[in-house]
């Protein structure tokens, strides 16, 4: 277990805080618990390729943690009726969906091929500017905040849907690829 991979596994023990501020409602909390939890995703990058610190632990494990306390902000902004359930379930459906496809083909046929597509990139990035456009604007409520909230939350539902649809495309392609008889 190197630093990186121990940030990583502290950013998903930051998530039972995190939502524990959130039910709440202590914004200030939440605001200040979210900057440690992404300035802790960067530096776990930023070491990892500095000092040659990648693994394949580390491959799997920063992508979870992004995903476990995305997933867990979404279920408690969800629980108090800041975010619609159904833009929740797509986002917990297609994350539970490439977790559960990716162990899958991982235990019959290794690692899957390839890294995670721009629209997924795309998706998390919004995921997180959404959840922190919210926390602002519950500090500092503004209506242009709230107007750009309920864009990114629009946005946030169509990359998520767009990146499920495109993961399970190429992880569909792959399992067809390897499950072909070799002539």
């Amino acid at each position: 277990m190197n630093i990186p991979n121990s940030l990583s596994v502290f950013r998903i023990l930051l998530t039972l805080p995190l939502v524990w501020v959130i039910v709440n409602e202590d914004f200030i909390w939440f605001g200040g618990l979210l900057l440690l939890s992404g300035f802790t995703d960067w530096l776990d990058g930023w070491i990892a390729r500095s000092f040659q610190q990648q693994t394949s632990l580390g491959a799997w494990l920063d992508p979870l943690a992004d995903k476990i306390l995305l997933n867990s902000i979404f279920i408690a902004l969800t629980w108090i009726n800041y975010v619609p359930w159904f833009v929740a379930g797509i986002i917990l459906c297609r994350d539970f969906g490439l977790i559960l496809g990716a162990s899958l083909f991982y235990r019959q046929h290794g690692a899957p091929e390839g890294q995670a597509n721009l629209l997924g990139k795309l998706s998390t990035l919004c995921q997180f500017a959404f959840v922190g456009v919210v926390c602002i604007n519950h500090l500092l409520p503004n209506y242009w905040f709230n107007l750009f909230s309920n864009g990114l939350l629009i946005l946030v539902f169509g990359l998520t849907l767009a990146s499920g649809i495109v993961y399970f495309r190429i992880w569909g392609h792959q399992i067809y690829t390897v499950t072909q008889p070799k002539e």
